[in-house]
C-alpha cells in the first residue's frame, strides 16, 4: 500500500537522435526556455519603443552569453583539472578517445556559469547599444525566471538537483541519484523543487520599477544607494543576485505524540481553555543601536532579525498546530509585522529567514520599502490561515511607547492560529545601558519559561554580534 504514496521518477533522459545525434530532453527544455525568454523580452523593448535593431543584436548577445557562460561554468566549476587539460572538448560537442573522436554533445551546462556569462555579455551589449546598463537588466530580469523554470524541468528529466527528503504523497524518488534505498522508508520520497520561491518575486519587484516616472525612480535608488554601501543586496542588484540563490526547500515535519518528549506538556495544556503565557523582559541593546545608526540602516531591522535567528535556534518557537489539528515541527519560520503606511494604519509583511544578516537585511529592507498602496493590511495573515502552516512568527513595533507588560488579541481557543506573538517597544536607558522592551506570548503547550529565557539570551547575544 505505502508504494503508492510516492512517484518513481527514472525517465528516459534522451528525446530522440537523428542522423546519429543524440538529443536530450534537458537540451530541449534549455532552448524553449530561452525561446519564451526572447519572446518576453521582445514584447517589453516594443512596449519601450526601443528599436528593433537593438532588440535584434540582443539575442545573439545573450546566447553567446549564457551557452559559453554555462559551458565554461560546467567545466571550471566542475572537475577543472580534467577540462584544463581537454581544452578542445570544452570547446566542441565532442570526446577525443583511443578509437578516434565520439559525439557527446554539451553534456554539461551549468546555470551558475550561464548567469555569469549572460550579465558579461549583457554589459557589452549595453556599451556597444548606447542603452543603460541597468535597465537593460531590468527586462532581462522578468524574463529570466521563465528559462530558469524550464531548466529546472529539464533538470527533473535529468532526475538530478533532488530536494531534501519529505513525507508528501507526491515526493520524488530518484533512482539515479542513488535513492532506491528510500523505497524501503515509505512513505518518504524527495520533493522536487521546480522554482526557488525568490525567482517568483524578482520579477514583479523589477516591474513596479519599470512602471514608475523617472523621478520617482531616482528617489528609490536615493533611497537605497546607503544600503547599497553596506550590503552584498544594492537596490536592483536584489532582481539580479536572486539568480543565484538555490536555498533548501524547507519542511514541516508531522509529530508522533505518543514518543514526543514534551507528550505529558502537551496534553496538559491543550485542555486548557488558555494555555498562552505572556512574558514581558528587557533586551540590552546599545551596541547595535549604535552601529545601526552609524551605518546609516534601520534599527528595527537589527532587531527583526535578532528575534526570528532567536526563534530559529530556539526549536521550542518552531512546533505548531496545523489546520487539521496535528502537531507539527517546522524546520525554519519566517517572520511577519505590520509596517506603519502613511495615510493609512499598517501593512502586514511577510520577511524570509536568512540565517546571514547582510542577506536579511538586504531583503527584508525591500520588502519593507515597497509595499503596495492598495492591499488587504491583513492579507498576509489570511493567506497563513488559508493554507494552515504556521511556519512564522509575528512582531509588532511600538518604538515610541515603553511597556512593562502586554496582552495579545487571540484567536478562539479552538482555533489552530498558535505562532508566537511579540512587540517590541521603546529604547530606554537602564542603569546605564540601553535597553528594549520585547514581550511574547506563546503557548504553554509548546514552550516552557526556560526556553523563553534561552530565546531572551539569544537575542541579547545576536544584536551584540551584529555591533561587531
Amino acid at each position: 500500500m505505502h508504494q503508492l504514496l510516492h512517484i518513481v521518477w527514472n525517465p528516459e533522459i534522451e528525446a530522440f537522435s537523428i542522423f546519429g545525434i543524440t538529443i536530450r530532453y534537458y537540451s530541449i527544455l534549455f532552448v524553449t526556455g530561452l525561446i519564451l525568454a526572447y519572446w518576453v523580452i521582445s514584447k517589453l523593448y516594443k512596449d519601450q519603443k526601443i528599436p528593433y535593431e537593438k532588440f535584434d543584436s540582443l539575442f545573439i548577445y545573450c546566447l553567446l552569453g549564457i551557452v559559453v557562460g554555462a559551458r565554461l561554468g560546467h567545466c571550471l566549476f566542475y572537475e577543472p583539472s580534467y577540462w584544463l587539460s581537454h581544452p578542445l572538448e570544452m570547446i566542441l560537442p565532442v570526446k577525443f578517445t583511443d578509437g578516434g573522436i565520439k559525439w557527446t554533445g554539451y553534456q554539461g551546462l551549468a546555470s551558475h556559469g550561464g548567469t555569469i556569462g549572460l550579465l558579461l555579455s549583457l554589459w557589452f551589449y549595453a556599451r556597444k547599444m548606447k542603452l543603460n546598463y541597468l535597465s537593460v537588466l531590468d527586462n532581462i530580469a522578468i524574463a529570466t525566471p521563465i528559462a530558469a523554470c524550464f531548466i529546472r524541468l529539464g533538470n527533473l528529466m535529468n532526475g538530478e538537483i533532488v530536494g531534501k527528503l519529505s513525507n508528501v504523497p507526491w515526493a520524488f524518488i530518484f533512482p539515479r541519484e542513488g535513492m532506491e534505498e528510500i523505497q524501503n522508508l515509505p512513505p518518504s520520497g524527495v520533493l522536487f523543487r521546480l522554482l526557488p520561491h525568490h525567482h517568483l518575486r524578482f520579477p514583479l519587484l523589477c516591474r513596479v520599477h519599470q512602471s514608475q516616472p523617472r523621478g520617482i525612480r531616482r528617489q528609490h535608488d536615493a533611497q537605497y544607494g546607503a544600503m547599497a554601501q553596506h550590503s552584498v543586496y544594492p537596490y536592483r542588484g536584489t532582481l539580479y543576485v536572486s539568480l543565484f540563490q538555490t536555498g533548501q526547500e524547507q519542511m514541516k515535519h508531522i509529530i508522533d505524540i505518543d514518543t514526543w518528549e514534551r507528550r505529558d506538556n502537551y496534553n496538559f495544556f491543550r485542555t486548557f481553555h488558555n494555555s498562552w503565557i505572556s512574558i514581558t523582559s528587557e533586551v540590552e541593546c546599545g551596541e547595535a543601536l549604535a552601529a545601526a545608526k552609524a551605518s546609516g540602516r534601520s534599527f528595527f531591522l537589527y532587531y527583526l532579525y535578532a528575534i526570528l535567528r532567536a526563534a530559529n535556534e530556539v526549536k521550542e518557537f518552531r512546533f505548531r498546530t496545523d489546520k487539521n489539528g496535528q502537531v507539527v515541527y517546522h524546520d525554519q519560520v519566517d517572520i511577519i509585522s505590520p509596517i506603519a503606511v502613511p495615510g493609512k494604519t499598517f501593512y502586514t509583511v511577510r520577511i524570509p529567514y536568512h540565517e546571514d544578516f547582510e542577506h536579511f537585511y538586504a531583503a527584508a529592507y525591500h520588502i519593507v520599502h515597497h509595499i503596495p498602496e492598495d492591499g488587504d493590511p491583513y492579507g498576509a495573515e489570511k493567506v497563513i490561515a488559508e493554507q494552515g502552516d504556521f511556519d512564522i512568527i509575528q512582531l509588532s513595533a511600538t518604538p515610541q511607547l515603553y511597556f512593562t507588560s502586554l496582552t495579545y488579541t487571540q484567536m478562539a481557543p479552538d482555533h489552530p492560529l498558535d505562532y508566537p506573538l511579540m512587540n517590541a517597544g521603546k529604547v530606554v536607558p537602564r542603569e546605564g545601558r540601553l535597553v528594549i522592551p520585547i514581550a511574547f506570548t506563546v503557548s504553554h503547550a509548546f514552550v516552557d519559561g526556560a526556553h523563553i529565557g534561552q530565546l531572551f539570551q539569544k537575542i541579547e547575544t545576536i544584536l551584540k554580534e551584529l555591533a561587531q
